[in-house]
């Protein structure tokens, strides 16, 4: 409860002083010419993947700018792979990239931290773009408002306007120079149990139970998760019985190729649904406590599971305040199988037009 009220307390504070002490400075023309273009897209896997049409859209607009992105270093192969910048920075490296000169600087941040905000201004770029947040925009020349009512990839499309770019949907790259890790067997199903909070999380043992039904139609299911997930991993192939396949991956590259070698993703709402978004591959996920109309997957296959009749339903939070995890453990795995089986049909009804 007091965290509940100090938070705010604090970013109300930190708002008027940077109000009163931060002068960002009337808005500025957009050069004719835009030789160097910085973009700060420091978020996890689903932030960024949401944000790489728009870094797309942007490698298009200045084919002969150099473009740095700075995001996480494990989810760099995935950005170099997807939006061929020039350069790759760590936002704790801060030294490579702001003692470089930058026409433009665009953060991404939509939360309420501030440093990547400062980071932004250190670089003395004419043009500098950014979402407010608790006085964040006083960083930014060019700052802009965001809207809760609407989804994260929309709210990143924001960033375009100011330079007269319009989005559009831009194909990926071919391949994922990568081989999905396997144990031998073909698999059409991928399973990603993970999420950042345990809030977010489907039961373990519902995944055994689905993995188990969906055997019996003669399917292999890929267990997936990185190396500090392996024990999760184990125990939803230990309980999901011959029809589970083990998938521990080093990288971000290699659960791409694994998510792609699939036919469907089945997951929670974290950021291996919105990978597999980008890369076209059908879903079918459970959603939470997240924000629906922020984190809703999209993409034309894919399903979502989710108790909208919960009072509590979208809390946000990464513990359960009634302590119940309701809006997880009411959706049984014969639902799941059910929707499962419809999302099939509906797949293969396309495919045969």
């Amino acid at each position: 409860m007091l965290g509940t009220l100090i938070k705010p307390a604090y970013l109300g504070i930190r708002k008027l002083i940077l109000r009163t002490f931060i002068r960002p400075g009337p808005p500025p023309p957009i050069p004719q010419t835009i030789r160097s273009l910085l973009v700060i897209s420091d978020g996890r896997l689903g932030d960024v993947c949401l944000a790489i049409p728009v870094l797309q859209c942007l490698r298009e607009a200045y084919p002969d700018a150099s473009l740095g992105i700075v995001t996480p270093r494990r989810l760099q192969p995935l950005v170099q792979w997807a939006c061929q910048p020039n350069y790759l920075f760590d936002l704790d490296n801060s030294r490579a990239f702001t003692g470089i000169h930058w026409d433009i600087v665009i953060d991404l941040t939509t939360d309420y931290h501030l440093k990547p905000a400062r980071l932004a201004a250190e670089t003395d770029a004419s043009v500098r773009i950014g979402f407010e947040h608790s006085g964040r925009s006083q960083y930014f020349n060019l700052p802009l408002v965001m809207s809760e009512n609407e989804h994260m990839q929309d709210t990143y499309r924001r960033v375009l306007g100011p330079l007269g770019i319009d989005f559009r949907s831009i194909p990926l790259p071919a391949l994922v120079p990568t081989e999905a890790p396997r144990e031998g067997k073909p698999y059409t199903v991928a399973i990603h149990p993970g999420a950042h909070f345990q809030t977010q999380r489907w039961p373990s043992g519902y995944f055994g139970q689905l993995i188990r039904r969906i055997h019996e139609r003669a399917e292999f299911c890929l267990v997936l998760g990185n190396e500090d997930e392996t024990e999760l991993v184990d125990e939803i192939v230990t309980s999901g019985g011959p029809g589970a396949l083990r998938g521990i991956t080093r990288d971000v590259m290699e659960l791409a190729a694994a998510i792609r070698s699939s036919q469907v993703l089945i997951c929670n709402n974290s950021g291996p649904v919105h990978l597999a978004g980008l890369l076209g591959v059908p879903t079918l996920s459970f959603m939470g406590p997240t924000v629906k109309r922020r984190w809703l997957p999209r993409g034309s296959h894919a399903v979502v599971l989710r108790r909208d009749n919960l009072p509590c339903i979208g809390c946000n939070r990464g513990y359960c305040r009634i302590r119940t995890h309701a809006c997880m453990v009411e959706i049984g795995p014969d639902e799941a199988f059910d929707a499962f089986l419809e999302l099939r049909r509906q797949l293969l009804s396309g495919f045969s037009k």
